[in-house]
């Protein structure tokens, strides 16, 4: 990109749903989005409040003229109980009327990532080492892969389920493996191929690429800066968490050599104080090493220049300066430990290097400040920026003089101090004064900490003549008035007129009502008004049945500050526009948009009135409580009320004959030595004079050089087992190596690792300490026990080939007791077959009787030895047998150096608290785009249940029953927990048609 370059570039998607090959910011410009502003803001540090949200981003839709009957509108949303957010894709016709049914047969783009395999299925990029990498473990840097975590971290973040609970190492379950859209706008995009992209940051710690036609994921971005965060996601429950939740900016920029690079940068928002870049010019990367390409850079405050980057909610600009070179014009934000004053920040497109900081020298580290969007405005209109407005925490309002070739020349001038120091936090609008110079018009009002949420200050509206003489000192003032039209809240405001004349006014002010405020995206502007979507967060729910909080929609006369001059809402439906949808002779001017969370609007040009449209979020929090402040006792020592056994068997020559024996059987094992499992590469049993290692594998493999694989068998039987198989992370038998729901002996040793002694460094089956009790393991309505109960006799005995004296009713190896078969490497598939007669692929796989000789090297057996002396294939056997509470006090020392997990690893020596082991949230059938049913069953460690069911009833409401602990069951029906609405009913129709020219010049 050379610096003499002439070319204009694009702002964010074009109300067509093309690129703008303008700046996109001649006179009467407004910039479209603002920085994220829901967070806490404390002196120094300052940690983002992510239990706050404020408000969401606007729909996107194909177009804004919907004449062609044919449009569709896209919307981005959060559930806030369980932390899943989706995109939506639905019709609009020329009404205005948006269908229920998806356009997407796949369902939403939630729905839809569910469909993918987690490592085969996704193309997942981040950068490491100053570069793009595809995301997965083996890619990442030491210091990257420490702060992860581990692979399973890793996994889960791409959307692996098999750790969750109560599998594995009981992550955090996720209805869905998408997480919530908060704050990040979303952005239609139609590229230079034809291909059409929405592009959406996401607090699953990626930036989403969906095919606009489909809703399939094309591919995602980890910021890196993000991934020390990315642990707590597997947080149980779930908690929220910023992560890529700030603005985004898509523009076409020329290159030197005559072509269009399409470039998104993007800021994180509450997630980081981190900004980036990509190249989306080719938006269909072939593979994760192709995706991993389109990654430009990243910065952060380690960076050179970057010093003074805060947590990024100013959203970033892309323009092209004076000089000719395409930059990235952003605010630093908030929090910077750097200076703690508030700068404009001018980088590099290409290279994300600092062209020129300008700092305000407004703030200080005691005190902080921090600069939010910026609006730019080109006024010569040669597709280069001449200035940038924006506005501080501290209230200051700034004009950025962008004039010039030499950026080193470029200036600050401060315009003006709110009263009282009020922050603005959306980028303001500019437009021309009708004397000469420019109007700036902002609102004030910050939603950063839990204060600010119960904060009841007056802010205000202003409009500020960028030009006034400065004997123009005084505001005129504009005040707000609600009324009740046919049953319906709505606004009027004050028509007091300026006086723009020397020694007179040198702008207005307009007075919001307590606590309201200005936040989010910032206000639009259209035919002369500015339109004000304003959110009190103060106000209560008006009942159980709606949300918190409220939103206004009121238009204001840009150049007053005051009524528009004729009306604009067809109050009384006649189809008209006139003073008769005057209210005694006032013309209304605002609207109450709804409780909840409400977006910035969107202007759509119908066939006759223009409309608006909002994405709206109830924000409910169903989040159940957590467990009560219970405990149980643990009885006895190792696994509570109860025991379990264990045997090894294996190859033994006698007389040049090899022969299948039993060399151990351990009766008590858990009890004996205190543990909740075995090591076997390093097990507590046996001292040198009773056998030694017996049960470590380097005992009992032929030769240490043997290379072979893990197979495990009757997990449906034994649910409550995890494994350590050569990694540090446990995992459910119920997911491991998928051997449970692989349907063919071919799928099942291609997955299964190949080991030897010197590689496999771990080998470890584990209980809970609460093993033994009846409840729903599996997660699939079966109580049973965690571990069989059985009976020594029914196990242990052995034939000299490895046959079955004793297979469980449908032929289940060892009479159901948990089984780990190790084979050699070598083992074909036709020696494998399933373990259960019926078929059930949950019961596992094992190698053939009549291959038994052939290709088994080592079993391990694990049960519950049950004083009831019932076997598996006994008709008086029950998988659900009261606990035993007997206790025997008998030890025995541990072999030295053992490492067999402890009850340390699973829950305290003297008493289990209770925990929730089990959060299982199912969905009914989709047929209308929305959630219909959801049910979360919560189970806890003692056997008891929380429900939540939310039932979508289809006419904008839905009715919640929950069912507690202790029985007692409430139900509510209130409006739905998220939607879109062209709210409310007709009264948002507006005189005359959309002029985008008015708010981006082509």
């Amino acid at each position: 990109m050379q610096a003499s370059e002439v070319s204009p570039l694009t702002l964010p998607a074009a109300p067509q749903g093309r690129h703008w090959r303008s700046i996109a910011l001649a006179l009467g410009a407004v910039a479209a989005a603002s920085a994220a502003l829901v967070s806490v803001f404390a002196a120094a540090p300052f940690t983002p409040e992510a239990g706050l949200t404020g408000w969401v981003g606007r729909p996107a839709l194909t177009s804004n003229n919907l004449t062609s009957g044919s449009e569709r509108i896209f919307r981005a949303n959060y559930r806030r109980s369980d932390g899943t957010g989706r995109v939506t894709a639905n019709a609009i016709d020329a009404n205005g009327t948006i269908s229920s049914t998806s356009v997407w047969t796949g369902g939403d783009t939630a729905e839809q990532l569910e469909s993918l395999h987690w490592s085969s299925g996704r193309k997942i990029v981040t950068f490491s080492g100053g570069t793009g990498v595809a995301f997965r473990f083996g890619n990442l840097s030491a210091s990257q892969k420490t702060d992860i975590a581990s692979a399973n971290v890793l996994n889960y973040v791409r959307g692996d389920r098999s750790n969750e609970a109560p599998n594995g190492q009981k992550y955090r379950p996720r209805f869905r493996v998408q997480g919530p859209i908060q704050h990040s706008p979303l952005l239609y995009w139609r590229h230079n191929d034809g291909s059409t992209r929405l592009y959406v940051g996401g607090n699953d710690g990626m930036l989403h690429v969906f095919n606009a036609s489909t809703g399939a994921e094309v591919f995602a971005y980890v910021p890196s800066m993000l991934i020390p965060k990315l642990p707590a996601l597997t947080a149980f429950p779930y908690a929220p968490t910023q992560l890529v939740d700030g603005g985004l900016v898509l523009a076409d920029v020329a290159q030197s050599d005559g072509t269009s690079a399409t470039l998104l940068a993007g800021a994180l928002g509450g997630g980081g104080k981190g900004l980036y870049m990509l190249d989306v010019t080719s938006p269909s990367p072939a593979s994760e090493a192709d995706a991993a390409k389109l990654i430009k850079w990243e910065v952060t405050p380690t960076n050179t220049g970057f010093a003074n980057l805060g947590f990024t909610y100013a959203a970033p600009r892309l323009a092209r300066l004076n000089s000719g070179t395409a930059a990235v014009v952003v605010g630093n934000g908030y929090g910077n430990q750097g200076s703690g004053t508030a700068t404009l920040l001018l980088i590099n497109a290409d290279t994300g290097a600092v062209i020129r900081e300008i700092n305000t020298n407004s703030g200080s580290t005691a005190s902080p400040n921090g600069l939010s969007t910026p609006t730019l405005l080109d006024v010569n209109r040669d597709g280069r920026v001449d200035y940038a407005y924006a506005g501080d925490l501290d209230g200051n309002l700034w004009r950025f003089d962008l004039t010039g070739d030499d950026p080193s020349n470029y200036s600050v001038t401060k315009l003006m101090t709110t009263d009282g120091n009020r922050p603005i936090t959306s980028a303001p609008v500019v437009t021309p004064h009708p004397v000469s110079g420019h109007l700036v018009a902002f609102g004030t009002g910050r939603l950063l900490t839990a204060a600010d949420a119960s904060d009841t200050t007056v802010q205000y509206v202003y409009g500020l003549w960028d030009g006034a003489p400065s004997t123009n000192t005084a505001w005129l003032g504009q005040t707000l008035s609600e009324v009740t039209v046919n049953g319906k809240r709505m606004r009027t405001l004050s028509a007091n007129t300026p006086d723009w004349t020397s020694g007179k006014n040198k702008g207005w002010r307009l007075t919001l009502t307590a606590g309201e405020r200005v936040v989010g995206e910032g206000p639009m502007l259209n035919d002369g008004r500015l339109y004000l979507t304003t959110g009190n967060p103060t106000v209560a729910a008006p009942s159980e049945e709606a949300p918190a909080g409220e939103t206004w929609l009121t238009e204001v006369n840009v150049l007053t500050g005051g009524s528009p001059a004729a009306p604009i809402y067809d109050v009384n439906a006649d189809g008209k526009i006139d003073s008769s949808d005057n209210h005694d002779g006032s013309i209304l001017a605002g609207v109450f948009v709804g409780n909840g969370i409400t977006s910035q609007a969107v202007l759509v040009d119908k066939a006759s009135f223009s409309m608006t449209l909002f994405n709206r979020q109830s924000d409910y929090d169903d989040t159940p409580p957590p467990p009560d402040p219970e405990v149980i006792t643990v009885i006895g020592r190792g696994v509570s009320a109860g025991h379990f056994d264990v045997d090894v068997f294996g190859w033994e020559l006698k007389g040049g004959t090899r022969e299948y024996k039993k060399f151990k059987h351990m009766h008590e094992y858990d009890d004996l030595y205190d543990v909740t499992g075995v090591n076997l590469l390093n097990a507590s049993c046996c001292s040198e004079n009773d056998g030694g290692p017996v049960y470590n594998l380097a005992t009992r493999l032929p030769s240490s050089t043997d290379e072979f694989k893990v197979l495990l068998i009757n997990q449906y039987l034994n649910p409550a087992v995890v494994m350590k198989v050569g990694s540090p992370d446990y995992v459910s038998v119920k997911t491991y190596g998928e051997q449970t729901t692989l349907t063919t002996a071919k799928d099942v040793l291609d997955k299964a690792p190949t080991y030897t002694l010197s590689n496999i460094n771990y080998l470890t089956a584990k209980l809970p300490i609460d093993a033994f009790k009846t409840r729903d393991w599996w997660g699939n309505g079966d109580e049973r026990a965690g571990l069989i109960p059985t009976e020594t006799g029914c196990v242990s005995p052995v034939k000299s080939d490895g046959g079955e004296k004793f297979p469980g009713p449908n032929g289940e190896r060892k009479n159901g007791a948990f089984t780990v078969q190790i084979i050699r490497s070598t083992t074909p598939a036709d020696a494998l077959e399933l373990n259960h007669n019926g078929g059930d692929t949950k019961y596992g796989w094992r190698v053939k009787a009549s291959e038994f000789t052939n290709h088994v090297l080592v079993e391990y057996t694990f049960f519950w030895h049950h004083p009831r002396k019932a076997c598996y294939h006994h008709s008086d056997w029950i998988p659900n047998p009261p606990e035993d509470t007997t206790i025997n006090n008998k030890t025995e020392t541990k072999r030295p150096g053992s490492a067999d997990p402890t009850k340390d690893d699973t829950g305290g020596e003297e008493h289990l608290t209770i925990t929730i082991i089990n959060w299982v949230t199912v969905t009914g059938t989709d047929i209308t785009g929305n959630f219909v049913t959801t049910t979360t069953t919560i189970t806890y460690s003692d056997g008891k249940t929380h429900t939540t069911v939310i039932k979508d009833n289809g006419d904008g409401t839905e009715t919640v029953t929950v069912t507690t602990r202790d029985g007692v069951k409430t139900e509510v029906t209130r409006a739905g927990s998220g939607y879109l609405k062209s709210a409310p009913d007709e009264l948002l129709k507006k005189s005359g048609r959309i002029n985008w020219r008015e708010i981006f010049r082509e």
